[in-house]
C-alpha cells in the first residue's frame, strides 16, 4: 500500500508541473496579441495645401495646390501655374509631379510626421533637402458695400446724368448737360463745353456730392466742379454747384438733373 501510495503522489506531482510549464510559456507575460497602429504621415490628398520645398542654396519653394487638379507658385520672373499629380505610395511616402510647360518635375516626399519630412526631385537635374506641408489660408470672404439707405444711388458708373441749368451766375441758363460715368471717369458730350476727366461720388441718404475734375481739352484742364445733389426720388433732383475755373474764376451753377441707366 505504501509504494502505490507514493506512486500515486509522485505522478500527480509531475502532470502539476507539465501543466504548469505550458501554461507558463517563456515568461513573456506582456504579449497580448495587439500591435500597436501604424502612423499615417502622408495625406491621400494635396488640396488646399502648400508646399515649401527647402534646398540648401536655392530659393525656397512655395506650392500651392488649389484643387485636386491645378496648382500655382510665385517665383521672381512671375506667377508660374500649371497641373499636377499626386499618389500616396504607402504611410510614410508620395510621389508628386508637376506639369509645367517645358519644365515637368518630380517631387518625392518621405513623411517623418503629418507636416514635415525629406524630399527628393528632378526637374532637369536632381536635388534634395526637406518639406513643409501647411494648410493653404483661404482669402477672406468679399467686404459687401452697406445696404442703400435713402434714394441716393450707391454708384454712378454706367450711368448717364442729364443736368440742366437753371441759375449761373455767368452764361445761359437752360442749357442741359449729357455726363456719361464709367468706374472712375466721366464725358460730358455737349457742345462747345465737350470734356472729359475723372470724378469723386459719395452718396448719403438722399443726397450726395460729386467732384469733377477735368482733364481735356487742354482748355478745360485743372478746372473742377463742386456739385451737393439732392435726390427726391432714386433717378432725379435739384443741384447746387461751384464750378472753380484754373485761371481762379469761380462761377456758381445751380440746376435739376436725371439719373438714365
Amino acid at each position: 500500500m505504501k509504494d502505490r501510495t507514493f506512486a500515486g503522489i509522485w505522478v500527480c506531482s509531475l502532470c502539476t508541473l507539465l501543466f504548469l510549464t505550458a501554461c507558463g510559456g517563456d515568461g513573456g507575460g506582456d504579449d497580448d496579441g495587439f500591435d500597436p497602429p501604424a502612423q499615417n504621415f502622408a495625406p491621400s490628398s494635396l488640396v488646399g495645401s502648400t508646399l515649401t520645398v527647402v534646398v540648401p542654396a536655392e530659393n525656397n519653394r512655395d506650392i500651392v495646390f488649389t484643387d485636386d487638379t491645378n496648382w500655382t507658385e510665385t517665383r521672381d520672373n512671375g506667377t508660374i501655374n500649371g497641373t499636377y499629380s499626386y499618389q500616396k505610395n504607402d504611410s510614410h511616402t508620395a510621389t508628386v509631379n508637376l506639369n509645367e510647360p517645358g519644365n515637368p518635375q518630380t517631387i518625392s516626399l518621405n513623411f517623418s510626421s503629418p507636416t514635415t519630412g525629406a524630399a527628393m526631385y528632378t526637374a532637369g537635374r536632381a536635388g534634395s533637402g526637406t518639406f513643409t506641408l501647411t494648410q493653404t489660408q483661404p482669402d477672406p470672404p468679399p467686404i459687401e458695400p452697406p445696404p442703400q439707405t435713402g434714394n441716393a444711388p450707391s454708384s454712378l458708373s454706367g450711368k448717364t446724368m442729364l443736368a440742366t441749368r437753371t441759375f449761373t451766375s455767368t452764361g445761359p441758363v437752360g442749357q442741359t448737360h449729357t455726363y456719361t460715368f464709367s468706374n472712375n471717369g466721366f464725358h460730358d458730350s455737349d457742345a462747345p463745353e465737350e470734356s472729359d476727366g475723372n470724378y469723386v461720388y459719395h452718396p448719403n441718404g438722399d443726397n450726395a456730392s460729386l467732384e469733377l475734375n477735368y482733364t481735356s481739352p487742354a482748355s478745360f484742364d485743372g478746372d473742377k466742379q463742386d456739385m451737393q445733389m439732392r435726390f427726391d426720388t432714386t433717378s432725379s433732383g435739384a443741384f447746387t454747384s461751384t464750378y472753380n475755373r484754373d485761371d481762379g474764376t469761380m462761377i456758381q451753377i445751380n440746376g435739376t438733373f436725371v439719373i438714365q441707366q
